[in-house]
């Protein structure tokens, strides 16, 4: 039987380079740059899943970091990352403005 794919918008607001560089090689593995800060990913629940422990990890890395540096610490406090289902329903209503909005665009990884 065949996992479900879904579709989930990660978008994620990081204020310095190198932790934001170090999150997009992470979520660029799991699917395609939509905008500067948001991806479009097609999951499956263990993809879903395996992203999620990837992004915990991410945020004790950078909690490490951040602990040994205060003007990053600052500068990071407001951080977050996002991971939002859109589902058929949301999808079909979606507008976009300027690049379309393609949802077949992302390559599915099981």
């Amino acid at each position: 039987m065949a996992l479900e794919v879904n579709t989930y918008f990660v978008f994620y607001d990081i204020a310095a380079t190198k932790l934001r560089n170090k999150l997009v090689k992470i979520v660029g593995g799991y699917g395609n740059r939509f905008q500067y800060s948001v991806f479009i990913c097609q999951l499956t629940k263990p993809r879903k899943e395996e992203l999620e422990g990837k992004i915990q990890d991410y945020f004790v890395w950078k909690r490490d970091l951040e602990a040994k540096n205060d003007k990053l610490a600052l500068e990071s406090k407001f951080d977050s990352v996002c991971i939002l289902l859109a589902c058929k329903q949301c999808r079909a209503g979606a507008v976009s403005f300027g690049r379309p909005l393609n949802f077949d665009e992302t390559t599915v990884v099981v």
